[in-house]
């Protein structure tokens, strides 16, 4: 019986030792797919007309351990050479596969890495080239078995010549080089301190063995979970990349990137810094191909305008580089920037910022489809276009023809999800400005706002969603027709215990507003500016209208349709400061939604009332005004407020002591939109042309709100 126990617990241990490696280390020999499907480099398939080939070099990270998909890729257009035969097959995970193509046997451990996500970007960008992966990567490689003469270098460089001279003669190049290492190199001082010209000369060599002078070269940050100390100083050299070497970048992923064990990347970490690695290569090849500054449109082709053909003026240009030049930009949408090329049927995407970062893509949606299950696909027919505004053109919304038809421009939850663009949690500040020409409606502009939804899935009974708010800008609402409203949750639900969401900048000021029978020339003079800023630091919510954010007090906010909500929070909260239940009191009322107003030293004091032993006297505050009652001791001092009301309300700026909301999974956030926001009410729209649309992940000041007000300009926009 002994010898059976002890059987058991050994085999229980070699099981679990298993099933530990196994979640490590997701390797191809849990692969059980098709074999690898065979590819000519030789040969261009229908519509493609030259190869690209990129080198994907470093260490494990960039060979990859992420857990393998269920079905492989099988994009002509993307082929991979097999790290042992030199063969070329169409590209799938894991790329730096050194087994068998058939059945993946005698595999290492490689996984996802970003070489493919890489590739699947780039090819949008590209679609009549076809991308060649070399995947180089050896794990726990350190720079020094990069040098030339060591095998792991010569081996990049004999390839990369082989698939030079294997693909077709002058349609064929070396296109860049990703590199993803540093781990081994951070494990002492002196290797650290080796480590920025061991990088400077492995850049050299390779431009010098391929013949490319100005060879991209696109690093990225390693993790910093294990040894963060070390680890912050390779990547403090990383990122000091370009001012190291011309025609270089790096990807930062220190922000969103989540681990399998304390080195590797997960699967979705590594997804994402392939499609950073393609943002910053397209960058530099724009750069070096036009001899001007990032994305300079004006070497490109002409911009298909919905009046004709017509040219991106220098007027344009210069606009996109001051909002470009603002630092903290994440997005910005011009509506001209599109996928590919410039034609109309091409999805617009965003324009990074001076630092960097990825394009998102707007996808039309029809909400009604999405949530009700009623209408038709929406398309980028249903976005007229217009050809003025203070980046060439603008693209209209439209109050809906039925509930049934509430056409959106979206960026999904799927592609935006612990991105650059999904701001959110401790610490984190949010600016956003919207250049728009304003007919009439009074609800969402744009934003990271799902209000929720009653959703019908089927037969009943009907599912309540639940809100995903973040951030969002709207056009007045019902109490503030015309002006503007900033919104910030912290939550992603309703603020306050209420059904509405009532965290908001209110700023009254009206926008220029057009007439539907205006003619085009006629409406340059009527953009806004509108824009919202949340500075976490100092705890306030701001609106702008044209640049310009008024100092704005609600009196009684207890009787008012915005702010009724704050002021009921804000006097539970002083009743619970009492010790017992006090009349009024509402013990259900949620103890995390309570208003605390920064109330402890008042800035101005006015006394209203004086009697004998009572002063009643208006206490103002930075956020509010109080009617404080007091009694005087005979000494003359006051005692305790034996009274407090709240008589006024700073709605402009608005302070918000929480942090955004901060979605863990993909399913607890919402997606980006421009136009409208999911909303149970299907009715709730805006009528306006939206000409640009920008983001930014920190406070922006007074002066930079107004600079980005003036471009609002349009006068000398395309006649």
């Amino acid at each position: 019986m002994k010898k059976i126990l002890l059987t058991v617990i050994s085999c229980l241990v070699i099981f679990s030792l298993l099933m530990g490696q196994k979640k490590l280390r997701p390797a191809p020999s849990d692969l059980t797919g098709p074999p690898l499907e065979e590819a000519d480099i030789a040969t261009l398939p229908g519509g493609l007309d030259r190869v690209e080939i990129f080198l994907l070099m470093g260490q494990s990270n960039m060979k990859g351990r992420g857990v393998m998909p269920a079905e492989p890729l099988r994009n002509p257009q993307i082929i991979m050479m097999h790290k042992g035969t030199d063969d070329w097959y169409l590209a799938r995970h894991p790329l730096h596969l050194v087994g068998s193509p058939k059945d993946f046997s005698d595999a290492d451990n490689a996984g996802v890495g970003p070489g493919l996500a890489f590739a699947e970007t780039l090819a949008k960008s590209y679609p009549k080239t076809r991308i060649a992966l070399i995947p180089c990567a050896k794990g726990g490689s350190n720079i020094t078995q990069w040098r030339k003469g060591q095998m792991l270098y010569d081996e990049t460089i004999r390839r990369a010549k082989l698939a030079l001279t294997s693909a077709p003669k002058g349609k064929a190049r070396i296109a860049g080089a990703l590199w993803l290492q540093g781990e081994s190199d951070s494990t002492t001082p002196d290797k650290i301190q080796a480590y920025s010209e061991r990088l400077g000369e492995l850049i050299d060599n390779l431009r010098t063995d391929t013949g490319i002078p100005d060879l991209p070269f696109i690093a990225c940050t390693i993790g910093e979970k294990k040894t963060p100390e070390l680890r912050s100083k390779i990547n403090a050299i990383l990122m000091n990349l370009p001012k190291l070497r011309p025609h270089t970048a790096c990807v930062d992923g220190r922000s969103f990137a989540r681990f399998i064990d304390s080195v590797h990347f997960d699967t979705a970490t590594q997804e994402e810094h392939g499609r950073l690695y393609a943002a910053k290569y397209l960058n530099l090849t724009r750069k070096q191909n036009s001899g001007a500054k990032e994305t300079d449109r004006q070497s490109l082709p002409p911009i298909q305008f919905a009046e004709g053909e017509k040219h991106f003026t220098a007027a344009n240009q210069e606009r996109v580089d001051i909002v470009k030049q603002i630092p903290g930009l994440v997005a910005l949408w011009d509506f001209v920037q599109r996928r590919d090329s410039w034609k109309t049927n091409n999805p617009f995407i965003s324009i990074p910022g001076e630092s960097g970062g990825q394009a998102y893509e707007l996808e039309p949606r029809n909400i009604s489809l999405d949530f009700w299950h009623e209408g038709k696909e929406a398309t980028l027919e249903d976005f007229e276009l217009y050809g003025r505004g203070p980046f060439g053109q603008a693209v209209r919304f439209s109050s809906p023809r039925s509930v049934t038809d509430l056409p959106v421009l979206t960026v999904p939850r799927k592609n935006l999800h612990d991105s650059p663009l999904d701001i959110k949690g401790k610490g984190k500040s949010v600016s956003m400005v919207v250049w728009l020409l304003y007919e009439r409606g009074n609800h969402a502009i744009a934003g990271m706002w799902h209000e929720g939804t009653v959703t019908p899935r089927g037969e009943p009974p009907v599912v309540q969603v639940p809100g995903k708010r973040q951030f969002g800008l709207f056009a007045g609402l019902q109490a503030n027709k015309g002006g503007i409203g900033a919104h910030i949750s912290e939550n992603g639900g309703s603020s306050f215990g209420n059904i509405y969401a009532r965290h908001l900048a209110s700023e009254p000021t009206k926008m220029k507003q057009i007439k539907t029978d205006m003619k085009p020339g006629q409406t340059d003079k009527y953009w806004n500016a509108v824009g919202m800023v949340f500075n976490n630091e100092e705890n306030r919510v701001t609106a702008y209208v044209n640049g310009s954010a008024n100092e704005v007090w609600v009196e009684n906010p207890n009787e008012s349709r915005f702010f009724e909500h704050a002021y009921r929070a804000w006097q539970q909260g002083q009743l619970a400061d009492v010790d017992g239940i006090q009349p009024g009191e509402d013990v259900n009322f949620p103890k995390d939604q309570y208003y605390r107003l920064p109330e402890d030293e008042p800035v101005e004091t006015k006394i209203i009332e004086r009697t004998s032993d009572r002063i009643v006297r208006l206490e103002t505050y930075p956020f509010s005004k109080i009617e404080a009652t007091y009694q005087v001791k005979p000494d003359g001092k006051l005692g305790k407020p034996l009274k407090r009301d709240l008589v006024a309300l700073k709605s402009n700026p608005y302070y918000f002591g929480y942090d955004i909301y901060a979605p863990k999974t993909m399913e607890q956030g919402g997606p980006f939109t421009i136009g409208r926001v999911i909303h149970s009410n299907r009715h709730a729209t805006l009528s306006a042309w939206i000409g640009g649309v920008a983001v930014f992940d920190r406070a922006l000041s007074d002066e930079e709100m107004k600079k980005l007000a003036t471009i609002g300009n349009c006068s000398d926009t395309v006649k």
